[in-house]
């Protein structure tokens, strides 16, 4: 939330503090809204599936669109580059490293894929 706060007051958004504290508690209400919907609606796995997708998508968009563009500027050092590369490797790596013993990363193809999830229900 600091990262929006700075993004909306600088250079980019140029918002006042008062309006950029406003959209960033409205965009922290849109969550909190999404997560009530999705936990008192019956919401079938494969719609909960593609929620999560859309949600991911928008992640890969905003990095491809507005994050990638500003390593590969002219105006940038190759070791800015390189670091700015070494971070993105490391942060998928981290989160690799959360999902190694999660149940829905199994292989095996008995197990339930739900096994000790409740999801909400």
């Amino acid at each position: 939330e600091l990262a929006d706060f700075l993004l909306l007051t600088g250079s980019v958004g140029k918002l006042t503090k008062g309006m950029a504290l406003l959209f960033n508690f409205l965009s922290g209400m849109s969550v909190l809204l999404g997560a009530v919907i999705v936990l008192t609606v019956e919401v079938k796995p494969e719609y909960l599936g593609m929620i999560l997708a859309f949600g991911g998508g928008v992640y890969v968009h905003v990095a491809a669109s507005e994050a990638m563009p500003v390593v590969y500027q002219s105006r940038i050092s190759v070791r800015s580059r390189l670091i700015c590369m070494l971070l993105f490797i490391l942060g998928a790596i981290l989160i690799a490293l959360v999902l190694i013993d999660h149940a829905h990363c199994s292989l095996s193809a008995d197990a339930d894929p739900h096994a000790g999830h409740d999801h909400g229900r």
